[in-house]
């Protein structure tokens, strides 16, 4: 029995002046590569074509089909999310794979896949909180619409798989309401918080899948081995976006006018996001770099930057506190930019 047939979905929505063109193409680009035979929709909302130059236009090429959401919007943000939360209502009829502009597929992801799968995801993470976890900035906006909470998993909706079943209709049509209600009303455009509300109080079976399909590399470094997707969502825009795959291609790609192959070849091999050396001894040492990331731990503790943390876990081995040393290890692993 061969692979399944795969239709990614791609939302595009630009003021004109930012990245998500650029990020859009060598996304869908590597999605392609890696997936060959993939079909491609991008969806859009009804000022972005408009504000396409001639070179980021070419993205719409590489769709098989651009559909239009008329948002009724000024914001750009709220128009990404209103079309975003439109996926379902918007796409053609059968299953699609979601990908956010900003995750790199290196790997063949026919695996999330499956006719007995409602939907499927990976739960969310951030760089304060680097494992699953329950928001608590969401927690007034729950209150006010008496959302249940807390979830039992709080998805990142940056990689999805969404069946055609009437239930992620339901899924769909509620996203948008409470999005909507959330925005209009609190001024919340983040679609993660209407969308698991939307999960939970539906009761829908959501599939939690391996990491490996949506790596957020920049929340928990840890996860770039053997992914198959890298996902940079909090890298956009910082300093550090320069050192990873997604800026190095779009670099290059401004420079040539091509994508880099043998980067992402580099990548996928090395199971790295990033390119070195970078300023982060946690992207240093979970990519093999180690000499590096002493080299920069040497470095800041020297400047006084670490001595705080190294003191109290000295302080826990000494006093021989098995779990407190884990908490404390956890603790400053985490916070090591």
């Amino acid at each position: 029995m061969g692979k399944p047939s795969i239709h990614f979905c791609f939302v595009l929505v630009s003021g004109g002046n930012d990245l998500y063109p650029e990020m859009s193409y060598i996304s869908i680009s590597l999605a392609r590569r890696a997936n060959p035979g993939a079909r491609v929709t991008i969806l859009t909302d009804e000022f972005t074509p408009n504000t396409l130059t001639d070179v980021n236009r070419s993205v719409l090429d590489l769709a098989d089909k651009v559909t239009v959401v008329a948002t009724g919007l000024d914001d750009v943000r709220a128009r990404s999310r209103y079309v975003k939360t439109m996926m379902r209502q918007a796409m053609d009829p059968g299953p699609f794979i979601y990908l956010d502009a900003d995750a790199l597929v290196l790997r063949d992801i026919s695996g999330l896949i499956s006719p007995d799968v409602v939907l499927a995801g990976v739960e969310d993470r951030n760089h304060p909180q680097p494992y699953p976890h329950f928001p608590t900035w969401v927690i007034p906006c729950y209150k006010r619409y008496c959302w249940s909470y807390p979830v039992r998993h709080y998805f990142n909706s940056g990689v999805l798989y969404i069946n055609d079943t009437p239930l992620t209709h339901e899924v769909g049509r509620l996203w948008h309401a409470r999005w909507r209600s959330a925005y209009e009303e609190m001024a919340i455009y983040q679609d993660q918080p209407s969308l698991n509300s939307a999960l939970f109080d539906l009761d829908v079976p959501v599939k939690v899948v391996s990491t490996r399909y949506n790596a957020m590399v920049d929340a928990a470094p840890w996860l770039c081995r053997d992914a198959a997707i890298f996902h940079y969502f909090a890298s956009v825009g910082t300093p550090r976006f320069k050192y990873t795959l997604l800026g190095q291609l779009m670099e290059h790609r401004r420079s040539t006018g091509c994508i880099l192959w043998e980067a992402v070849e580099r990548a996928t091999r090395d199971s790295d996001p990033w390119v070195h050396p970078t300023e982060s001894v946690l992207f240093e040492f979970y990519t093999g770099h180690k000499r590096s990331a002493l080299r920069l731990v040497a470095i800041r503790t020297f400047n006084g930057q670490y001595i705080f943390r190294c003191v109290s876990i000295l302080l826990a081995v000494m006093w021989r506190v098995p779990l407190r040393i884990a908490q404390l290890a956890i603790r400053f692993m985490g916070r090591i930019e």
